[in-house]
């Protein structure tokens, strides 16, 4: 007779569909959540990237300019000392010819 009044697979049946329901539903969030967090990772490792390639063409481009900068001003010396030369070279030489006591010629340069 207590088999007539409570049939277990009937009772317990919407109590499993429900237990079971949310343990796939929170599964599944699961899976989800662990899915976006491995997605921002790899953005993150990527932004990373990224940013160390740049980062690198800084320093590259930076290095450039300064080496361009010293080149710059070594020529600026050179040219410079070029000029004082040849304006030392192409200054005119006069030879005064001068006797002196003992008879002979001595040659002044001005």
């Amino acid at each position: 007779m207590l088999c007539q009044l409570f049939d277990f697979d009937a009772e317990v049946r919407p109590i499993l569909e429900v237990l079971v329901g949310k343990t796939l539903e929170q599964s599944l969030l699961e899976v989800l959540a662990e899915e976006e967090l491995a997605d921002l990772r790899q953005q993150q490792r990527m932004f990373e990237e990224l940013r160390n390639a740049e980062m690198a063409e800084q320093q590259r481009l930076e290095e450039q300019d300064r080496r361009l900068v010293e080149e710059k001003v070594r020529l600026s010396l050179f040219t410079s000392q070029v000029t004082i030369q040849r304006h030392m070279w192409s200054r005119p030489v006069i030879i005064i010819s001068k006797i002196n006591s003992s008879g002979n010629s001595v040659a002044l340069k001005t």
